[in-house]
């Protein structure tokens, strides 16, 4: 990813406020593609790569997503423990995002669902820096 800027999303398939931000996640991305921006999701829950891939293919997300292992695992209906990578990202709340710029530096950070036009400026925003 690097020379682009990168809308870094922790999740949790579990999470209500992860489910309605999925839908816009998906426009949002197709709206900046060619762009060089990159979306990327980790699961922050420690669920399984079968969980994670059914919440991207019902939502219709193109980008990745990644699993941050964690014990106990969280699945669906329940929570589970946060992987190192989540606890080094200080992810508290779902969804966390962080915007990265093109240099690797965090430029934004924000917790619990965004508003789609805040998110579409931090991530231009970061592009030109």
């Amino acid at each position: 990813y690097r020379g682009k800027t990168v809308l870094l999303e922790f999740f949790a398939t579990w999470c209500p406020h992860c489910n309605a931000e999925a839908p816009h996640l998906r426009e949002l991305a197709k709206s900046l593609a060619g762009k060089h921006v990159a979306f990327l999701s980790v699961n922050a829950d420690g669920e399984t790569g079968p969980s994670v891939f059914a919440f991207h293919r019902y939502y219709g997300l193109t980008f990745p997503a990644l699993v941050d292992p964690g014990s106990p695992a969280g699945s669906f209906s329940h929570e589970g423990a946060a992987g190192a990578v989540s606890t080094r990202y200080r992810v508290q709340d779902f969804p966390t995002f962080y915007v990265i710029d093109p240099a690797g530096r965090i430029a934004w950070r924000g917790d619990g669902e965004q508003p789609d036009a805040l998110l579409r400026s931090e991530l231009l925003k970061a592009s030109r820096a």
